[in-house]
């Protein structure tokens, strides 16, 4: 968890080398959740970074422990996670409707900080596909939970996007207030 704080914070390089180190060593000594977790973490920081065949080496060891147990929240991220990289890669053939089963699946299972960066992307891969009214709809609805929760560095990244579905949809004044407000939150979280 420190690795992926530290992931947030900006520091990318060192955050993956120590949530590499601590996957080593859990893997090594625990073949336990915990080392299911760290790959997932792994994967997710992997894949934000473009980074995706590395991503999808820790995505399969996690996808195993988690099938093995049982975990439908975890396999709904790891999903998320192969939706982004495959669409990023411009391999987008039927991912609109699978991101949007996906989506509903994570909102259904749970709607907390740990579905929040998952739900972040699977409303870039609508977008991204060209469902710009989806993106927006669902984006919408994640920065009111955003705000609510005072989740404000979610909150920025949320706002950015939507400025830039705004955008893509020809509504350039929402757009623009939309991207002054999440710059303003980046610059009063700094």
């Amino acid at each position: 968890q420190q690795a992926t704080a530290r992931f947030y914070q900006g520091y990318t390089a060192e955050a993956v080398m120590q949530a590499i180190d601590v996957h080593r060593y859990l893997s090594d000594y625990y073949h336990s959740a915990s080392a299911a977790v760290s790959a997932e973490q792994l994967a997710l920081m992997l894949c934000i970074q473009g980074r995706f065949d590395e991503s999808l080496t820790y995505l399969n060891q996690a996808r195993s422990a988690f099938h093995k147990h049982g975990q439908l929240l975890e396999l709904a991220k790891l999903q998320a996670l192969e939706l982004y990289s495959q669409t990023l890669r411009g391999q987008n053939i039927r991912i609109p409707a699978t991101a949007l089963d996906v989506l509903k699946r994570l909102n259904v299972i749970e709607s907390g900080t740990r579905t929040i960066v998952y739900s972040l992307l699977l409303v870039i891969v609508l977008g991204e596909s060209g469902e710009y009214r989806s993106a927006l709809s669902f984006v919408q609805s994640l920065n009111k939970t955003m705000l609510e929760r005072g989740y404000r560095l979610f909150l920025a990244s949320g706002e950015l996007y939507e400025a830039h579905l705004h955008l893509r949809i020809g509504q350039s004044q929402l757009s623009d207030s939309l991207l002054k407000s999440g710059l303003r939150i980046l610059g009063e979280e700094k």
